[in-house]
């Protein structure tokens, strides 16, 4: 178990807001210039063909496709 980030650690930073193709791609850009992650999340669309999309958009970026499935949970009233 590790109880500390590595000394080198930064912060998450997270955005949430209207899609803004420029702006993913200046975030994804400035994240990997650092040699850091990025984690694009879209709920409700095909996922594979948002992946595409930002593979056209950064090409040097590895892209790979996460997804879970959840049920709605029901109401009993």
């Amino acid at each position: 178990m590790i109880t500390t980030p590595p000394a080198d650690r930064r912060p998450i930073l997270t955005h949430v807001g209207e899609y803004n193709e420029a702006a993913v791609v200046e975030a994804m850009r400035r994240e990997l210039l650092r040699e850091g992650q990025v984690f694009f999340v879209q709920p409700g669309l095909d996922i594979d063909q948002v992946a595409r999309r930002l593979g056209q958009l950064v090409p040097d970026a590895r892209i790979a496709v996460a997804h879970g499935r959840w049920t709605r949970a029901r109401s009993n009233g």
